[in-house]
């Protein structure tokens, strides 16, 4: 290969890993029972070589939300916010939404009954 074609030829090599994810329940139209698939799952990229924007040359983390769905080019404080972020929601789950929902589903049983065709 000559000289002048090496970078050419290099652009194109990316080191990439992926950090598994998540599968959960995902469903597109709210209507269907939907299907597993992989949600959260961070990639690590370096692009060594790439000619057009000098900043991919480093390591960078994506976080593929769903399908295409994703969270683009993060350095380590990217990351570190994003998971802070996944951190707080997961809180408000566990400490509110999730007794909220207790709460509402007892009272719900409590004024509603069950209602047999036999009784």
């Amino acid at each position: 290969m000559a000289p002048q074609r090496l970078h050419i030829e290099l652009s194109d090599v990316t080191h990439e890993t992926s950090f598994g994810g998540q599968f959960m329940r995902i469903c597109s139209d709210g209507e269907n029972p939907g299907q597993d698939s992989p949600v959260l799952i961070a990639h690590m990229q370096c692009s060594p070589h790439a000619d057009d924007d000098p900043e991919p040359r480093v390591p960078v983390v994506s976080i593929q939300i769903l399908d295409d769905t994703w969270i683009m080019n993060l350095g380590e404080s990217g990351v570190v916010e994003v998971a802070e972020k996944f951190h707080d929601f997961a809180d408000l789950l566990i400490n509110k939404v999730a007794p909220e929902l207790a709460a509402a589903r007892a009272d719900w049983a409590e004024h509603h009954p069950e209602h047999h065709p036999q009784g």
